[in-house]
């Protein structure tokens, strides 16, 4: 059992205006998961049982109110309120039997998987000169119901040089999902299968080749099926009066590593191609303002990605000194519907890591991380727009004497698309003293010493370029204490 709460508060500068933001997030779970194997004759039976229940009720201001043109018939408005009560509860139960054969092993699995979920929301436009003036847009409430009775066969054979491992599902999926005031109701029922098929093999003691396949069915769930808008956050509105979503996802995968333990050298070398069939497409509706209307459309589509990864890392003994380094290149190709028109999206990842450990001496350690990406987006053969940006991170690890600590981080990041902070240095400083009878930490921590106000972050998206800039606290001492019971 456990409770979480939380909030946020933000304040954020848009299109020429400053928009609050406050998000109430409160989060509730109760869970039982048992787990039992019991040896009979030769096999081995195993039992599994998990049991949640979740609630987490939210609540999202915005002001002033955003999305004029559809909320408000272009009128301005003092605020925006979203609440989402979600609840869930859960249950897993399967049995399966490990049985072996010389070379080979089988293990058959059983089992049943539901989930009952409830969603109610409603969406309020709000006047603050008029207490009474509140006016409830929008809302859901709808009822989820899903099923799925499997039995799988896992199958592994391990000869001298080749390992082949199997998975063989058959399964029946089952949704129920209805909002009776506004009158919707749908079933779906899908026997599914869900092969995965891998290989490895050994080319020398040093060297090995992988490959795999694999064919999954990804449905969609209770937050995608609301049949009235939502308000995500100040800048998505979100509605998905939709079919089920149905996605078919066809993954392959080779791999070559090499390991020298005597060296203390590693290698890794990947490549993935995946295609993903959808049901739905997403129909995006971009305002000036750089807020996004996104709708679920009745529309197949297909999407396309690749994936190349090689890491390689090191051990200096005589430097006490481990180097990693690595890159990944990620391609994706989708279709969209961006302003009313089917756009071709396509989106290019590039990013080079570097990673160094370093034991200076028994009492001083230095580790040393850093990232420089490249993010570029291309919609529809058109304008692309590309971003790089960097980040280093710098920690020293002291062990002065017996129960003290002291640690040293220090961050730095760059970018080539913000003008006001293209780069931004952090640093906190903390010292630790271990009360050894009491179980007691005592911790006193300077956060951000350079006392920097601001710092600027980007992503991309399906065919979106995100850039946003956070404002900082003050550069602050904290101290607090820890024990154990």
């Amino acid at each position: 059992m456990s409770a979480y709460r939380d909030s946020q508060r933000g304040l954020i500068g848009t299109a020429g205006r400053t928009v609050a933001q406050h998000l109430h997030n409160p989060y509730y779970t109760l869970s039982n998961k048992f787990e039992a194997i019991q040896p009979v004759g030769r096999q081995l039976v195993s039992f599994s049982s998990t049991v949640a229940y979740n609630s987490t009720p939210q609540r999202l201001q915005v002001s002033p109110g955003q999305f004029e043109e559809l909320l408000n018939k272009g009128a301005t408005y003092d605020e925006l309120e979203q609440q989402v009560d979600l609840s869930s509860f859960y249950t897993h139960q399967a049995v399966s039997i490990t049985k072996g054969i010389k070379q080979w092993t089988f293990t058959p699995q059983f089992g049943f998987q539901v989930q009952n979920q409830k969603l109610e929301s409603e969406l309020v436009k709000v006047q603050h000169q008029d207490e009474t003036a509140q006016e409830r847009l929008f809302q859901n409430n709808l009822d989820w119901e899903s099923r799925k009775y499997y039995g799988q066969l896992d199958v592994r054979y391990k000869a001298k040089y080749w390992e082949m491992t199997a998975k063989l599902p058959l399964g029946l999926q089952s949704f129920e999902f209805q909002d009776k005031p506004l009158n919707r109701k749908h079933e779906v029922n899908r026997l599914i299968t869900e092969p995965h098929l891998s290989l490895k093999y050994d080319v020398t003691p040093l060297w090995r080749a992988r490959a795999s396949v694999q064919v999954a069915n990804q449905f969609g769930n209770i937050e995608q099926m609301n049949y009235a808008y939502i308000l995500r956050d100040y800048r998505h509105l979100q509605l998905n009066n939709s079919p089920l979503q149905e996605r078919l996802l066809q993954r392959y995968t080779l791999g070559l590593s090499y390991k020298n333990a005597l060296t203390s050298f590693f290698s890794n070398l990947s490549y993935s191609f995946s295609t993903t069939e959808s049901n739905l497409i997403y129909q995006n509706n971009l305002q000036q303002n750089g807020a996004l209307v996104v709708t679920a459309l009745d529309f197949t589509s297909t999407a396309l990605s690749h994936t190349i990864g090689l890491q390689t890392s090191k051990y200096f003994s005589e430097l006490q000194t481990t180097l990693a380094v690595g890159t990944n290149l990620y391609l994706d190709e989708r279709e969209q519907i961006l302003n009313q028109g089917l756009a071709k999206v396509q989106n290019q990842n590039l990013a080079f890591h570097l990673k160094t450990n370093t034991s200076i001496t028994e009492w001083l350690g230095v580790d040393y991380t850093s990232t420089i990406s490249t993010l570029k987006n291309i919609v529809e053969a058109g304008a692309s727009r590309r971003a790089t940006q960097q980040e280093h991170h710098l920690s020293a690890n002291i062990y002065p004497a017996d129960r003290h600590y002291i640690g040293l981080t220090t961050e730095l990041y760059h970018n080539d698309f913000s003008k006001q902070n293209p780069s931004s240095f952090f640093g906190d400083l903390l010292y630790r003293y271990t009360f050894e009878r009491k179980k007691l930490d005592m911790e006193l921590k300077w956060v951000n010493i350079s006392n920097v106000s601001a710092y600027t972050y980007s992503y991309n998206d399906a065919f979106t370029f995100v850039q946003s800039t956070y404002r900082l606290r003050p550069s602050q001492l904290l101290l607090s204490f820890r024990f154990s019971l």
